[in-house]
């Protein structure tokens, strides 16, 4: 008995595999090993980032195709829960340093970034927002003497920001394309928040949404800036080449048009504590119901 569950182990783990040659896997292997990835041999490929890789892989099916995937999967940013912290002080060091506004005596209030619309919506940016409640921030001498306080209701912040020397610092762990903070900012200018007073830290960020950011006048840091998957990696015949691949491989995965490229074609390459729609959709998008399942590396749902 025990012989044949073991034979019946390898052949699951073969059939999720299925398709691809010794060089294929050993490419996969090979990214996941210079990302730090774990390789797990789950049963259940939906249990396994590396099963899902191959069965992504199989769905390129083209060989150009699936060598575009695996070079946009070797400058992929997996962001977990568990590095939050980590990167949240690399980009508090960035704003005790280089935004002028903020000194010792200043009165630091800090919000979760969010847009008008999403407003009551449970974000991820809640749970960045919770770490500057961490311990270790409040003793480590590089922030210590910077007093943070968190807020969550508009209407008291109006009258805090009346300090000449309180600024409110929007937080988010990930900017894309830079629109959701730009409307965030504009609708606290409305309640009257001078945006001088305003500072936006994210941990991860799209080199186009901080340009739009700071085209507006306000101060950001992050602790990681990500440029273009293709459009900013790729030149020339190559990129014509790399761009002609992907348009093929989402129509393939029968990509709707709004997601191509991610959302506002922000080529990015990168998951959170949640995949942000903005990453290239061969990384995280499966067919709604009604369709025989697909599995995405790095799934939104």
């Amino acid at each position: 008995m025990k012989s044949k569950s073991k034979n019946n182990k390898k052949n699951e783990e073969k059939s999720s595999r299925k398709g691809l040659s010794p060089q294929q896997l050993i490419s996969i292997s090979s990214v996941f090993n210079d990302n730090g990835w774990k390789i797990k041999k789950e049963l259940n490929p939906e249990d396994s980032l590396f099963n899902r890789f191959c069965e992504r892989m199989l769905e390129v099916k083209d060989e150009e195709g699936q060598a575009l995937f695996l070079d946009l999967a070797k400058r992929y940013l997996w962001l977990s829960s568990d590095f939050y912290f980590m990167n949240l002080l690399k980009a508090l060091e960035h704003l005790v340093s280089e935004y002028e506004k903020l000194t010792s005596d200043t009165k630091v209030y800090v919000m979760m970034l969010i847009a008008p619309k999403d407003e009551g919506k449970t974000k991820s940016s809640a749970m960045l927002l919770y770490l500057f409640n961490d311990t270790r921030l409040r003793i480590d001498p590089r922030f210590s003497h910077y007093r943070f306080e968190i807020i969550s209701d508009k209407e008291s912040l109006h009258q805090k920001m009346d300090d000449k020397d309180a600024v409110l610092v929007l937080v988010d762990d990930y900017i894309g394309t830079g629109d959701t903070a730009v409307a965030c900012v504009e609708q606290l200018d409305k309640f009257g928040i001078k945006m001088e007073q305003i500072a936006i830290l994210s941990l991860v960020a799209q080199e186009e949404g901080k340009k739009k950011i700071e085209e507006k006048g306000i101060f950001f840091c992050t602790s990681n800036l990500r440029n273009k998957g293709i459009s900013d990696y790729y030149e020339g015949k190559e990129l014509e080449k790399n761009v002609r691949l992907m348009q093929k491989i989402e129509k393939d995965l029968k990509v709707g048009e709004k997601s191509r490229f991610g959302y506002g074609q922000s080529e990015a390459l990168v998951t959170m504590c949640r995949t942000p729609n903005n990453t290239f959709p061969v990384f995280w998008y499966e067919p709604e119901l009604g369709i025989k399942k697909k599995l995405a590396p790095f799934p939104r749902f």
